[in-house]
């Protein structure tokens, strides 16, 4: 959780979150963790060295409808840009269709996370609409994009060292 609390400390992570306002201390931090104990929320990490990169996760299940919203951020500004979200988000998205049976998973982002926008659209999501303006940073108004994703929409395939792990 020091690690987490570190990032969530630092403007240029934050600025693309909905926890963009928090003060986050250990104790907060390592309590808010314990609450998504039931939620699919991962850290990702280095494959070289285990070294903690960011957080991926899939909240606020519906299995009832398959529905669920997805999240996703690279704390460690050094290893933006280098594939891992698009790594993680895609696994976690193939996960969420072809191991807990969702049918729909939305996810929302700030019109100013470029790098974001472009992700989602290459694993496949698709714009749903637009909230305008209700987002204030950086002295101004900003929208917040809604999109989502069918299973058939997806573009990932997880590398087949992980299907015979999966399936074996």
């Amino acid at each position: 959780s020091q690690q987490y609390t570190e990032w969530f400390n630092v403007l240029e992570t934050t600025q693309y979150l909905h926890a963009r306002h928090w003060m986050v201390n250990e104790a907060g931090e390592r309590s808010y963790l314990e609450n998504k104990k039931g939620e699919h929320a991962y850290t990702i990490v280095s494959a070289e060295d285990d070294t903690p990169l960011g957080n991926v996760g899939l909240h606020n299940i519906d299995q009832l409808n398959g529905m669920a919203m997805a999240g996703i951020f690279i704390g460690d500004k050094a290893q933006r840009g280098q594939g891992y979200g698009y790594e993680a988000l895609g696994l976690l998205l193939w996960y969420g269709f072809k191991v807990l049976g969702l049918g729909n998973i939305i996810l929302n982002y700030f019109s100013y996370n470029q790098r974001g926008a472009k992700l989602y659209a290459k694993l496949g999501f698709q714009p749903m609409g637009t909230r305008r303006k209700c987002v204030f940073w950086n002295g101004k108004y900003h929208d917040l994009v809604y999109m989502d994703l069918l299973e058939e929409e997806l573009t990932y395939t997880p590398p087949k060292r992980f299907l015979v792990k999966l399936e074996g």
